[in-house]
């Protein structure tokens, strides 16, 4: 269990976060015992590692017919790694232990050994442990329709209902567009701008997440072959939404820390008629890397 929980990555298919059922349980479960400051730095890594990987594989090239119809399914895969310092965080002990500490505690993604902690009069407080997670993957299905007057439709969307209490409901929703720019003037290179907006509900109100990312791409095509650069301004917000089983119980709502990064993106796409390879490495606040397969005119 162990062995496979460290090399398990967390896999949100169709833009959704389709984990086993009895690891969202268990991450409810150890966050049951935290309050709002604590349950921030337990959620970090796996907060900042979601926008890096929510917001990859939105294209695979700069080029937007100035008209025409143009459809394209597009299955994106990102997949990062979290870092040695991703896996602990400074937490603080919880009202009712005396005296006040603060330890080294597993986040998310750490150990799965829990962490205790002796205090006066008895008192004892639990930090639990992670999933022993090195990786983080995505794949979010899109379709891309065009062209009006160099613009194109991007949208992503995914619902499902799973009948389990433990896993809940899953919603899921992208809407974008872009805009090609080197149709105004004369270049070397294909130009585009893009604006893309993503929606995210896991269990009811456990995860609730918005991102939202502005950016530039250009690239050029040789011989079925097309390097692409692009960088954006990406953005995530996510609440957290659980019940605290301390004293008194309660009903914890955590608003994590806003990630903002610069993404900046590097790839080459391979185009073979109506098929279309692509694979790229970018940088926003940490490493993620991008694989795709694009089908359509």
């Amino acid at each position: 269990m162990v062995q496979s929980r460290r090399y398990l990555s967390w896999v949100l298919m169709a833009g959704a976060l389709l984990v086993p059922a009895a690891v969202q349980a268990q991450i409810e479960a150890n966050l049951s015992t935290y309050t709002g400051p604590n349950a921030k730095g337990y959620l970090a890594p796996l907060n900042e590692g979601l926008s890096a990987a929510l917001q990859s594989g939105m294209y695979r090239s700069a080029n937007v017919p100035k008209s025409g119809f143009h459809i394209r399914v597009e299955i994106p895969v990102s997949m990062l790694t979290f870092k040695d310092s991703d896996r602990t965080f400074m937490a603080q002990t919880e009202e009712g232990f005396f005296p006040p500490s603060e330890v080294e505690a597993p986040t998310v993604v750490g150990s799965t050994q829990a962490v205790y902690l002796d205090g006066q009069g008895g008192t004892q407080a639990v930090f639990p442990g992670g999933l022993d997670m090195n990786s983080l993957g995505l794949a979010a299905p899109q379709l891309t329709v065009g062209s009006f007057k160099g613009t194109q439709a991007i949208l992503r969307f995914f619902a499902a209902q799973f009948g389990d209490e433990d896993m809940g409901d899953i919603n899921f929703v992208g809407v974008g567009g872009r805009h090609s720019i080197s149709q105004y003037f004369q270049s070397p290179v294909d130009i585009a701008a893009s604006v893309m907006w993503q929606k995210l509900k896991v269990g009811g109100n456990l995860v609730d997440a918005s991102a939202l990312s502005f950016g530039a791409q250009a690239s050029k095509a040789w011989s079925g072959l097309e390097p692409y650069l692009g960088i954006s301004y990406d953005t995530l917000k996510t609440k957290v939404e659980y019940d605290y089983t301390g004293t008194p119980p309660s009903t914890v709502k955590v608003d994590l820390e806003d990630v903002n990064n610069v993404h900046l993106t590097a790839g080459v796409g391979f185009n073979l008629a109506f098929v279309h390879l692509y694979g790229e490495i970018g940088s926003a606040g940490r490493t993620v890397y991008a694989v795709g397969l694009s089908l359509g005119i």
